[in-house]
């Protein structure tokens, strides 16, 4: 939306592999993943590096599996109080990434930001509430 050359994979229920068939020495993939690793991250960084793509982990071990090597490591804890990890930090590096990348984009992303959310809210994609009904 904002950077024209930014993709989320997969952007449906697919398996993000069925997004890389052209990912090459250009692209870079930027993958997240916490225990239970999943076995799809591990294929698509695979991926990623056999075609020598260059890759950015975010991620609470550098050793997640075998022959996974980034080229950049973002460590974030997932240590919580609770039984389930806990991706607050996670989500803080991510926004800061994000921050930088449309700071980059300038005011190209900055101006297809505001045209994307101009599309949404001209064509009712945000739920608006309803004021109440006052009976007299």
């Amino acid at each position: 939306m904002a950077l024209p050359n930014l993709h989320l994979i997969p952007r449906n229920m697919g398996s993000p592999l069925d997004e890389m068939i052209s990912v090459g020495p250009g692209d870079v993939l930027m993958a997240m993943s916490f225990p239970p690793y999943s076995a799809e991250t591990i294929k698509a960084l695979r991926l990623a590096r056999d075609r020598k793509a260059r890759v950015i982990l975010l991620s609470d071990s550098e050793m997640i599996a075998p022959d996974i090597r980034p080229d950049l490591f973002l460590q974030v804890s997932t240590h919580s109080t609770y039984h389930f990890g806990c991706l607050s930090g996670a989500m803080a590096v991510l926004d800061c990434l994000l921050a930088h990348l449309v700071q980059s984009g300038g005011e190209a992303a900055r101006a297809r930001i505001a045209a994307y959310e101009a599309l949404r809210e001209d064509y009712g994609a945000y739920w608006q509430p309803k004021l109440p009904k006052i009976r007299r």
